[in-house]
């Protein structure tokens, strides 16, 4: 009989693909089928499958959670932690900022990764940093609506652009460390942040040349862990990722901190931009966008490739 790993990743996008992969990796290893959850959680909060899938060799991926919990409750399936909820209903998660992540309870709803299990369901509800895999990188594929949207943000942006990311809010960062290159750079310049006020101030800075996503002005809070409309969901996860996405595709990006997860995770998709075309693989852009965004890679090569031997002709 076939045995599952629900995953229900918490916290940024960042944080959310890195669960992800762990649970990849398990799942390859014990022979698992992997069930995502993202509607469940309390941050993300919404259907995996209306941004994106998993194309990865040798895993089996259920999308569709609800029709997988019916089936689960129907047919009586053991879970592990034995605390652990199919459906939470009305029971309360909590963050445990000793244990620092998800519990129900006292119990943290997770398991021993380094281990097998009877039990016909693990389920893995954590938060939680660090790199996601390679295999998830290259495994990734992002949804029809998703790639129409971001080819229409990406469509409109002129290029080449040099991708700037600001987080803000929860992690504090200078401002002062990307200004040099909003004040020097003379072409397009991309702003993706999650705080409203680090966009009037760049766009006070420069009124030329910028371009940004719309985002709600939370006062400082950090945009994905308020509590909002299932529409105004959608519309926040939509923005981070699009951003995401247009950073990857910068021919340069700066940050202005390194200790935000998204952050980090631009500037790795920003160098390995072929893993991010492949994304758009099964997402029905059209061969004809994909060959514009693979000239488009191409460009941003030769360009960094010409900046490279400048700067060391310069040095010599």
């Amino acid at each position: 009989m076939a045995k599952y790993l629900l995953c229900r990743p918490e916290a940024g996008l960042n944080d959310m693909l890195r669960q992800l992969s762990i649970c990849v990796d398990y799942c390859l290893l014990h022979d698992r089928i992997l069930v995502i959850d993202t509607a469940s959680t309390n941050v993300f909060s919404a259907p995996f499958a209306d941004y994106f899938s998993l194309d990865i060799d040798g895993l089996t991926v259920r999308l569709a959670p609800e029709d997988f919990l019916d089936f689960a409750e129907a047919n009586q399936l053991s879970i592990y932690p034995p605390v652990g909820k199919l459906r939470h209903g009305t029971e309360r998660l909590r963050y445990d900022p000793e244990l620092k992540n998800t519990c129900l309870g006292d119990v943290l709803l997770t398991f021993d990764f380094t281990r097998e299990y009877a039990e016909d369901i693990l389920l893995h509800h954590q938060s939680g940093g660090g790199p996601p895999t390679d295999r998830l990188m290259r495994g990734m594929r992002v949804s029809p609506r998703l790639a129409a949207d971001f080819r229409q943000r990406w469509s409109a942006l002129p290029k080449p652009y040099i991708g700037i990311h600001i987080r803000d809010t929860d992690k504090k960062s200078s401002f002062e460390t990307v200004q040099p290159v909003l004040e020097r750079v003379s072409g397009t310049v991309f702003l993706a942040t999650d705080s409203a006020a680090a966009q009037q101030r760049a766009a006070r800075l420069r009124p030329a040349g910028l371009f940004m996503s719309e985002i709600p002005d939370c006062g400082g809070a950090p945009i994905h862990y308020r509590s909002v409309s299932p529409e105004q969901k959608m519309t926040n996860n939509t923005t981070a990722v699009v951003d995401l996405l247009l950073l990857a595709f910068a021919e340069k990006i700066y940050v202005s901190t390194t200790e935000s997860g998204y952050s980090r995770l631009a500037l790795r998709l920003n160098r390995r931009q072929s893993w991010v075309l492949r994304w758009f693989a099964d997402a029905g852009a059209g061969r004809a966008f994909r060959l514009k965004l693979w000239i488009h890679i191409r460009r941003n090569q030769c360009r960094r490739l010409v900046r490279s031997v400048f700067g060391k002709l310069a040095k010599a």
